[in-house]
């Protein structure tokens, strides 16, 4: 005759092998059950009179095929998180590599990883999705990344994300960074030309080493665009120099600032606009 435990014991049971013992080392166990159904464990007259007698000691195991662990994520080591790419400087063409540390897996699984690239940090929607196998890298190129992300307008960035996922076949862990590719150079001026003069949102922003300051010209004339800390001091002049109508871009390189708030001024034609940027660490 065998006798059931009381479900006290069910918040126990969550490996494959559960092993019940009067002394604390539980290395004569009284009672070894490898594999059980509901969570309950059914015991002899003898076992029962025997653990009644004094302290239940409960050692638990996993067994091989047991729960099976995600593994750690591979971090991204190239391009980091907020690389900005200015297309104007670089070849489309020219091998782009992407790399990452090894992930580890607790079970001693192998691991495979795949290289994802998608236009929203939620990867919604996959614009590439290439397999690496076991490698840490894959070669790819901007012309590739641009065919997927859609042309960059002159003037303007194109953000996008991409992280490795990291599967040991049953579960997989990712991490994420994000990417700017800013085109630069004049822009052709509309039909009737902009209306009035602009300075537009500097994008990104708060921004890393470098961001694109994006400016509209009614008429042609002298431009002085400048970088002013919060005491109205000037630390850097962007641009200096006569420019056609239309609307016009240009990077703020800002490697040598340190981190912290600034004023970008913009001044033409008599007036003068203002935008307040954010360099980061």
């Amino acid at each position: 005759m065998r006798t059931r435990l009381l479900p006290l014991l069910s918040v126990l049971l969550t490996a494959s092998t559960v092993q019940l013992a009067t002394s604390a080392s539980a290395q004569s166990p009284v009672l070894r059950v490898s594999s059980f159904g509901d969570a309950l464990i059914g015991v002899s007259a003898s076992e029962a009179v025997t653990l009644r007698s004094g302290f239940w000691y409960v050692a638990q195991s996993a067994a091989a095929g047991g729960a099976n662990a995600p593994p750690a994520p591979a971090e991204i080591i190239s391009p980091p998180d907020g690389t900005e790419f200015v297309l104007d400087d670089l070849d489309p063409d020219a091998p782009l590599t992407v790399s990452w540390t090894e992930g580890t897996d607790p079970d001693g699984d192998a691991l495979a990883y795949r290289w994802q690239l998608a236009a929203s940090a939620d990867f919604a929607t996959l614009l590439l999705d290439e397999d690496a196998g076991s490698d840490t890298e894959i070669t790819t190129t901007l012309a590739a990344i641009l065919a997927a992300v859609g042309d960059v307008p002159a003037g303007d960035t194109t953000e996008a994300w991409h992280r490795v996922v990291t599967s040991d076949g049953s579960a997989s862990s990712t991490d994420a960074a994000r990417l700017a590719l800013v085109r630069l150079g004049d822009v052709a001026a509309e039909a009737d030309g902009p209306a009035a003069l602009a300075l537009h949102a500097p994008r990104p922003n708060p921004f890393g080493a470098r961001t694109t300051l994006a400016y509209d010209l009614p008429a042609p004339g002298s431009v002085r665009l400048a970088v002013l800390d919060v005491l109205g001091r000037e630390v850097a002049v962007v641009v200096e120099v006569d420019r056609p109508a239309g609307r016009h871009a240009t990077a703020l390189d800002a490697a040598a600032l340190p981190a912290g708030v600034y004023v970008v001024s913009l001044e033409a034609g008599g007036a003068r606009l203002t935008r307040t940027v954010t360099r980061l660490r």
